[in-house]
This record gives structure tokens, sequence and C-alpha cells, in this order.
């Protein structure tokens, strides 16, 4: 992925997408109905805006994900795992207070988010189970990616 770009949060809404194509034939491996549109608005880099995977429980959206970052950066790890206990440290970044008190504030005493690593890489980061999280947390994830990159990243 190109540097400068921010991190992506795979995003589709399902209303917005023309009908699926008609069925694969039998032993075609089949994804997802609109997994063609998906891949090519990864791979053609032609927006920068995240992506949204919608849908019913067991309709391979984590998986889809996992594979998409895989494929484009070479690593899925970079997740944040939404519950309403999800702070909004796990999609900023946090402070090793022990370091903030001794040394003062510097980049040695902050604890760096997922979604900060995938920034300053200009990676992807998967964010699960967003509507899990309170509504403050998604405020700050929104205000996070309009974050273009983080300075001083790759």
């Amino acid at each position: 992925m190109a540097s400068g770009r921010r991190a992506g949060l795979f995003a589709a809404d399902a209303s917005a997408l023309p009908a699926p194509a008609p069925a694969a034939p039998e032993g075609a491996p089949v994804l997802a109905p609109h997994a063609a549109r998906i891949v090519k608005g990864v791979l053609d880099g032609s927006d920068d805006r995240a992506l949204l995977l919608l849908g019913s429980p067991g309709t391979a959206k984590t998986w889809l994900s996992e594979h998409l970052a895989a494929a484009v950066c070479g690593d899925s790890t970079l997740v944040v795992q939404g519950t309403a206990g999800t702070s909004e440290d796990a999609v900023r970044y946090g402070w090793n207070y022990a370091r903030l008190i001794a040394e003062g504030p510097s980049p040695d005493a902050l604890v760096p988010s997922p979604v900060m690593r995938a920034m300053t890489r200009g990676s992807i980061a998967r964010v699960e189970e967003l509507t899990r999280m309170g509504a403050e947390v998604q405020d700050a994830l929104i205000t996070v990616l309009d974050e273009i990159s983080v300075a001083g990243g790759a």
C-alpha cells in the first residue's frame, strides 16, 4: 500500500452494491457475492475511504477482511476487537505512565494502538465488531480515520 494512505477499516454497505452476479459454476470458489467489486476497489487504490463489511453472522466478513489485509499489506494482525469496554486508547494510543513520569512526553512513552501502527506503516488495520463499541470510541475512530498519515510514518 502506498505511503501516506490511511489505515483501512473494511467497509462496504451491502445495500449500496448492485445485485449479486449469477451463481458460480459448481466447484468454483465463491468468497462473497460482491467479492470481485471489493477486491477491485482495494487493489485499484482509487479510494482512500474505509471499507465496511456489513452482514449477518457467519457471512465471512472476518475471513474476507483478514485475507484482503494479508493480500494487500502482508499483515492481517493489526486488529482492534470491539466490545462495550473498548476505550479510545484502542483506536488512538495510550501512555506508558512509568516512562511518562520518568521521561516526560516522548515517543518512547507512547503505546501505539493497532490503528496508529497501521497508519505509521501505511498499512491496514481491521476493526472487528465496530457496533459493539461505545459512541465516543466510534467518534474517536472517525476522527483518526480523517488523518491521512502519521507524521514521520513510512
